[in-house]
């Protein structure tokens, strides 16, 4: 596998299955054949956001990333995608920002100090054979965070493990089946907590934290 940092893909020719990317050192097309091509597309903060005063100077919403607060406005909370948190944007992302916005916001509309912390956490199910998914699980900075973990994993789920064909296969049978159902019944009605199910999560850190 060759990384080719510094790319930018700026157009697709379907027919010849031909990918440009633009050399941002240098300002130089090239081109690049494939028989696949899996890319993410590029991604901004809306406009009227970008534009407002409350963006850094990348165009995306300023906040402490532990509060979710903004840091130009005390006021303000943001979460999800539009924000500058320096962590992977996935809805388990945006599942355990949900809960610590919410407790802050209530924490600041009663005049007392924040102390609800988001860790960074993420999770990518990532399909690597026929049936089989390896769930990568992590917090800010990379850190580990899987919840079937023998080892550091929440109850009861830690029993089941991380490593081995069966677990991928649990996995598998999770983000084929389970999640979609999540997703549908639950999570779009906030009746769902990520890993702690449909139970509230304490988001209260030891210290108390502000922006």
């Amino acid at each position: 596998v060759n990384a080719e940092f510094n790319h930018k893909l700026v157009s697709i020719d379907v027919p010849n299955k031909m990918a440009t990317f633009m050399n941002l050192k240098n300002n130089t097309p090239i081109q690049k054949s494939y028989d696949m091509l899996h890319v993410a597309p590029h991604m901004s903060a809306p406009k009227f956001l970008r534009n407002s005063p409350i963006v850094d100077s990348n165009g995306w919403v300023d906040v402490c990333k532990t509060t979710m607060q903004s840091t130009k406005y005390n006021n303000i909370f943001a979460l999800g995608d539009c924000t500058n948190t320096p962590n992977s944007k996935t809805a388990a992302a945006v599942t355990s920002q949900a809960p610590v916005v919410v407790h802050n916001i209530e924490r600041s509309i009663d005049g007392v100090p924040l102390d609800g912390g988001y860790t960074g956490y993420a999770s990518c199910p990532l399909v690597i054979a026929k049936n089989q998914v390896l769930l990568a699980e992590f917090g800010y900075g990379g850190k580990l965070a899987e919840t079937f973990d023998r080892k550091n994993g929440k109850w009861p789920w830690k029993y089941i493990g991380t490593e081995g064909y069966l677990q991928q296969r649990f996995f598998f049978v999770l983000k084929e089946t389970v999640f979609p159902y999540v997703y549908w019944n639950l999570w779009t009605k906030g009746w769902w907590y990520g890993t702690n199910g449909t139970l509230k999560p304490n988001v209260k850190v030891q210290d108390k934290v502000s922006a």
